[in-house]
């Protein structure tokens, strides 16, 4: 095909309206706490670190109430949610934060890492602490950079030029998207 093939050159619809599930007007995504509303713009950097450091306790508060709930098949139970937090905390946020400070531009694949080894005897108690102490060294390292830390970036094959404040921004969203099941799991 060249250039010139007209379905390479039209605009597909599908990517180019605006994702619903982004915006406040989409009741799901409704919140009491507007500054835990996905990609608000209001947010200052150092509001957003906080909502990215005070997860865990969120996540806990989920975890527990969630444990012991049926979960479908093919779903996590909360342990699990909460080991894969772990390794995504572990291997993408903290490796991504690595690389940003010690290379020029990184490039990253999107990376979506299953449970983390370690805790297949730890209770639900402790494999939350070993995530609020995984997210509280992130959130230390972000706090750590200067002005010209945070700008600093990386190019993600999916999101494009991500800096600092562009992965907590997806990190919130995972955590959320997580917390969002966690939450459903509570429901009749």
């Amino acid at each position: 095909m060249t250039r010139e093939d007209p379905a390479l050159t039209r605009e597909d619809p599908a990517l180019t309206r605006e994702d619903p599930a982004l915006t406040r007007e989409d009741p799901a995504l409704a919140r009491e706490d507007p500054a835990l509303t996905r990609e608000d713009p209001a947010l200052t950097r150092e509001e957003r670190l906080e909502v990215f450091a005070g997860f865990p306790t969120r996540l806990a508060e989920a975890a527990t109430a969630a444990e012991g709930h049926p979960v479908s098949p093919g779903e996590w139970r909360p342990s699990e949610v909460v080991r894969h937090l772990i390794a995504v905390e572990r291997e993408v946020w903290q490796a991504r934060l690595a690389q940003v400070a010690a290379e020029d531009d990184p490039h990253w694949p999107w990376a979506e890492p299953g449970l983390a080894a370690g805790f297949d005897s730890a209770s639900l108690g402790e494999i939350l602490a070993a995530f609020a102490n995984a997210r509280a060294a992130t959130a230390a390292t972000i706090r750590s950079l200067d002005e010209a830390g945070s700008a600093r970036s990386g190019i993600h094959s999916t999101y494009g030029v991500l800096d600092v404040v562009g992965l907590v921004r997806i990190a919130i969203d995972h955590d959320e998207d997580h917390l969002g099941g966690l939450s459903g799991a509570t429901r009749p």
